[in-house]
């Protein structure tokens, strides 16, 4: 389920809806694609539906829908948070897959040298943090390792936070 994206600088304001958003607010229809849905105010052109096997990148939270990380500054409205603004901001976490013939050890040595020259670039946020290549086995085990009491206490306060706002679903069909 493809739809040709327009290139310019409306080009990052799409999204792909999960498999669970699709079904319950869009009844299923296939038609949805190319369609204008509205995030947080920001128009965005629906460019496909995730396979039903497709759960996410995060193992305890199942995201609506997605969209290009250069999206954020747009969506995200809480300065603090913003991952693309905010030096300080520490709630990105990046997956992908090494080329074809690239070890996990050459990638982290690659990464090393990123992280020492953002550290010499900007030690006041940099100083003393550091960036880690991980299998997706190696990164639960880490988060494993962090403590399940951690997550428990930041998943409750986030729900609970949610129920007081009020803010329960940030996606709305826009005008057609």
């Amino acid at each position: 389920m493809r739809v040709q994206v327009p290139i310019g600088p409306a080009r990052d304001a799409v999204v792909v809806l999960s498999r669970t958003l699709w079904e319950q607010e869009f009844g299923s229809d296939p038609a949805v694609l190319g369609r204008t849905v509205r995030i947080n105010g920001v128009d965005c052109t629906v460019i496909g539906v995730t396979p039903g096997s497709f759960t996410g990148m995060d193992q305890y939270v199942r995201s609506d829908f997605f969209v290009p990380m250069m999206m954020s500054p747009v969506l995200i409205t809480d300065k603090k948070t913003a991952s693309l603004q905010a030096r300080d901001a520490r709630n990105l976490t990046l997956k992908g897959r090494l080329a074809r013939g690239v070890s996990q050890t050459e990638a982290q040595a690659e990464l090393t040298a990123i992280g020492t020259d953002l550290a010499r670039a900007y030690p006041e946020t940099n100083k003393n943090r550091s960036l880690a290549v991980r299998t997706e086995l190696q990164a639960r085990i880490a988060a494993e390792r962090a403590g399940r009491r951690c997550f428990t206490r930041c998943a409750v306060g986030v729900s609970g936070a949610a129920r007081r706002s009020g803010r329960r679903n940030v996606l709305a069909r826009a005008r057609e």
